[in-house]
């Protein structure tokens, strides 16, 4: 644990937390686009 600085663990962490940000919001993405699609499903069930 001493051959690392402090900068070196701020890297991880950032890395760390860009990558679970980044799965986050193409998650978030992936289930609006899905909502979408029911809804507009639904719509198109009452029309007809």
């Amino acid at each position: 644990m001493a051959d690392f600085d402090l900068a070196t663990y701020e890297d991880i962490y950032s890395e760390i937390k860009e990558a679970l940000l980044t799965s986050r919001n193409q998650a978030y993405t992936a289930v609006n686009f899905t909502m979408v699609q029911a809804h507009w499903q639904i719509g198109r069930i009452i029309v007809e």
